[in-house]
């Protein structure tokens, strides 16, 4: 074994000691009863016919099983999430792939695209959705085998492609995609993680036990990322060299921007396959440094690279810092990262209980989520194997799995079965987005299953007091994007980042969804990228009515 490599694992496993010792001296704070975690599944009354197609035809090309990420959002400003499904297609005379459906109430949806203006022909990966020149209305930019696409509202409820050079330019293979306002200045931009250097034509062709195979990203040279800066009039401008990001080439996946180290601007974590993840620091003035490696995202705790798949952030421990899970390939771990402070992680899995459940299999999109309503963060894993074929080479998987779902008791992860959970059916998933499809204040599910229909799921928790808070920035970016929402009852606090890019290439918005403690005041806080911040307070007497609140919090002129 390698000196360096030696290293890193001794670092690791200190770090997993230092956090231990924090969890077992963390503060005690009260957390509600959790009920169990149940759904049902109404995807047959939903109206939703999509059917995702990842395009291939027998020559098993590599993006053809990372199709494909999905996205919740409100295109049309009625109050309720709509859905946007990705798909593929390698044919530019073929049907519109990705469809939009609009969500009419009651689990309830009707199929937008073509009125909508998204009757596109692409083969689709990841999706971002946001507000990005800040008209009160969310755009949608879609991550093509090829050239990529920024859809912006008119705010009508349809939708023109930006004919933007720097948009278009991209001829790459994109993955991953979040919007992030780099310099503070009110204006999103758009980082793209890309996947592999690809071209059809020196595809390879992989055989295994006399089998075709899909080959390893390993077959491929890794592919530097992307990152295009806003320049406040509708266009875009590459500044992937000026930048630092250029310098890096990477097998992207999953990507997500906030801030990772407390300096108050947003950095980009990118899952990389079966390489190094990246954590592109931003010193605040346009530049970035990868610190991957020294902050503890590169590697899991036994120092070893992973087939880094989906992500998504949240505060799992009550501290205050960001902490992330991210999905891998079979036999590998997802890793639960803990937030030292001061932009070091720790893979804290094995203390958090571990997820052996989810070893054998391949996983995908992930989210940490309030799902049971006693204020603590829990996890759901999407699961499905990307070789249609694999039973004949490799008898321990399957191609279709279920789904994953932990609850978070008392600071571990605890595996609900699939019969209480309602998750028994087993899909090939990739995607996956949590959304209040009912406007009843809970978490929902909604899942992209490979060359299937989505899975809808409704979540069955009763009997909470739910808030719902949605951030509008004005000096800031309007979608608040970097934004941290907080909530405070009796000692605990509750906290969301208003991040883009979540799960496994995709997005479901800022709102931020916390359930109360009854007859409690609840103290909100939203502090805003430029440190401007909005206090106030939900009396006692609401925290102890069951039911949905919801909040709009506009950003106060200037900071406190």
């Amino acid at each position: 074994m390698s000196q360096p490599r030696l290293s890193i694992i001794m670092l690791k496993y200190v770090g997993i000691i230092t956090a231990f010792l924090a969890h077992l001296t963390t503060p005690n704070v009260e957390i509600a009863a959790g009920q169990d975690i149940r759904f049902t599944d109404v995807s047959p009354d939903t109206g939703i016919d999509f059917i995702h197609s990842d395009s291939g035809a027998g020559e098993r090309f590599i993006y053809e099983y990372v199709s494909a990420g999905m996205a919740a959002f409100d295109y049309d400003n009625d109050g309720l999430e709509d859905l946007y499904f990705l798909s593929g297609t390698s044919d530019p005379d073929a049907s519109a792939t990705n469809r939009l459906y609009r969500n009419l109430g009651n689990f309830t949806f009707v199929d937008v695209t073509e009125a909508a203006g998204l009757a596109e022909a692409s083969h689709s990966l990841g999706v971002a959705v946001s507000d990005f020149n800040n008209d009160g209305h969310t755009d949608i930019f879609v991550n093509n085998l090829g050239h990529n696409q920024l859809f912006i509202s008119q705010g009508d409820g349809t939708f023109t492609s930006s004919a933007d050079a720097a948009i278009n330019s991209a001829d790459n293979l994109g993955a991953g995609v979040c919007f992030l306002d780099i310099e503070n200045d009110g204006d999103l931009d758009i980082f793209v993680a890309n996947y592999v250097q690809f071209d059809a034509a020196t595809h390879p062709q992989r055989v295994l036990r006399g089998k075709s195979i899909y080959p390893s990203p390993q077959d491929f040279q890794p592919c530097p990322d992307q990152l295009l800066e806003n320049l406040g009039d509708g266009n875009f401008r590459d500044i992937s060299e000026t930048s630092g990001i250029g310098q890096y080439a990477g097998t992207g996946m999953g990507a997500l921007a906030a801030d990772f180290d407390g300096d108050h601007d947003c950095d980009i974590f990118v899952c990389n396959d079966v390489m190094e993840n990246f954590l592109y620091l931003n010193d605040g003035q346009g530049r970035f440094e990868e610190g991957g490696l020294l902050s503890g995202l590169a590697l899991d705790f036994a120092g070893a690279r992973q087939g880094s798949m989906g992500v998504d952030s949240g505060d799992v421990n009550h501290d205050g810092l960001i902490d992330l899970i991210v999905t891998s390939y079979q036999e590998e771990t997802p890793v639960l990262y803990i937030n030292e402070g001061d932009g070091f992680f720790t893979d804290s899995t094995p203390i958090w209980g571990g997820l052996s459940e989810a070893t054998p299999h391949v996983t995908w999109g992930v989210s940490l989520e309030d799902f049971d309503g006693d204020r603590d963060l829990d996890l759901f894993m999407a699961s499905g194997h990307l070789m249609d074929n694999i039973t004949a080479t490799d008898d321990s998987q399957s191609y279709a799995a279920q789904n994953f779902v932990y609850r978070n008791v008392g600071g571990k992860f605890e595996s609900v079965p699939a019969e209480a959970s309602g998750l028994q059916a087993a899909a090939v998933s990739r995607g996956s987005v949590c959304a209040d499809l009912d406007a009843d204040g809970d978490s929902d599910l909604v899942i992209l299953n490979s060359r299937g229909r989505p899975t809808i799921l409704r979540n069955e928790t009763s009997n909470r007091t739910w808030v719902s808070i949605k951030a509008v920035g004005s000096s800031s970016n309007r979608g608040a994007v970097g934004a941290v929402i907080s909530v405070q009852q009796n000692g605990l606090v509750q906290k969301s980042f208003c991040i883009s890019g979540r799960s496994y290439q995709g997005d479901y918005g800022s709102t931020a969804r916390f359930a109360l403690a009854p007859s409690l005041d609840a103290k909100i806080r939203v502090a805003f990228p430029d440190g401007s911040q909005h206090d106030e307070v939900i009396d006692a007497q609401l925290t102890s009515i069951p039911g949905h609140l919801k909040r709009v919090v506009y950003q106060p002129d200037s900071p406190n």
